[in-house]
C-alpha cells in the first residue's frame, strides 16, 4: 500500500510548512 506512505510523507509536509508560516507571521509580528 504506496497510497499511505504518500499520504504520511504528504501530511509531514504539510505539517513543516503550517509551522514554518506560524514561525514567520510570529516573527513578524515581533518586529513591529
Amino acid at each position: 500500500m504506496m497510497i499511505i506512505e504518500t499520504l504520511k510523507e504528504f501530511g509531514m509536509a504539510v505539517l513543516w510548512l503550517f509551522l514554518g508560516y506560524l514561525l514567520g507571521e510570529r516573527n513578524k509580528k515581533g518586529s513591529e
